[in-house]
């Protein structure tokens, strides 16, 4: 017996890995853990070329004194972002909920940086030293008055006022996912959390169908946010720049396609969900009547 058996004969997690994806995909939540997957594919086939011209924009955008500074932030935050968008859809996919929506605030927070020092150059002076009076006014408390009441009044955070397409969306998601799966001393904690064993429970973790499905939107919608405002960054200084390299406008295409009407998806997201779904399904039913083989 593999080692991987025998660990799945001790736990069972492997198994009910597989038994709760495919529950998952055939419930009410597959449309939406379709587009995290869709996300996601866009992610790794772009975000790294999106960090490639960004890397390059920096010596044109930065003061010379910051371009190290800059280089090295971008590609930081840009690389932890990439990997939040492949961590996301494999927590989803394994009922671990919680954990998803921990990547999700992390990368938001991660966000809300990078689009500060990008769209406001002169605060990469203080992106470094985190405990300082500097910091917290250039990122996430806003000192000015006026500015704060018309932010408020627009139920944007400090954290993603420099967001261009998401920031009030991104304000209301990191919330919700700062009072129920981040912060630790409290009852909320319990609403994405089984403490009993269920039908999809491992050895390691008690997996529930029905809380991954109630907040499916909201990590499908975390993964667009993520998409769309990094785009959205070299989109306005790779064109300022003239630094553009084929496959990110390619993304950038592909995108802008992808993203969500008012209330509802876009035609592409749609056609692109339904061809997932039956590729998945397609797939599944192979390998089902090879097993009956």
């Amino acid at each position: 017996m593999s080692i991987d058996s025998k660990i799945d004969e001790l736990t069972k997690t492997f198994s009910m890995d597989r038994k709760y994806c495919s529950d998952l995909l055939n419930s009410d939540a597959a449309s939406e853990v379709a587009k995290i997957i869709i996300y996601y594919k866009w992610a790794i086939n772009y975000l790294p070329h999106i960090q490639e011209g960004l890397l390059e924009i920096t010596s044109k955008h930065f003061e010379p004194e910051f371009h190290e500074e800059a280089s090295f932030f971008t590609a930081v935050l840009t690389g932890s972002i990439l990997k939040d968008l492949s961590l996301i859809p494999y927590f989803t996919i394994r009922g671990i909920g919680s954990e998803a929506g921990i990547a999700i605030r992390r990368s938001l927070e991660h966000i809300g940086v990078l689009t500060h020092f990008w769209y406001y150059p002169e605060k990469i002076a203080f992106v470094r030293d985190t405990k300082t009076k500097n910091y917290k006014e250039s990122f996430k408390y806003e000192k000015n008055n006026h500015i704060r009441e018309q932010l408020k009044s627009q139920g944007i955070a400090k954290r993603f006022s420099s967001c261009q397409a998401f920031g009030q969306s991104a304000t209301e998601l990191w919330i919700i996912m700062s009072n129920y799966v981040a912060h630790g001393g409290t009852a909320n904690n319990l609403i994405l959390t089984s403490i009993e064993p269920g039908e999809y429970s491992c050895g390691f973790y008690n997996r529930s169908l029905s809380d991954v499905i109630k907040i499916s939107n909201l990590l499908s919608r975390g993964c667009e946010i993520l998409c769309a405002e990094i785009a959205y960054i070299h989109g306005t200084y790779g064109k300022k720049y003239n630094v553009t390299p084929a496959k990110v406008g390619e993304g950038g295409r592909i995108l802008t396609k992808l993203l969500a009407g008012t209330n509802r998806n876009s035609n592409e997201m749609e056609r692109q969900i339904a061809q997932t779904l039956f590729e998945l399904q397609q797939d599944s039913m192979i390998q089902e009547l090879n097993n009956i083989q």
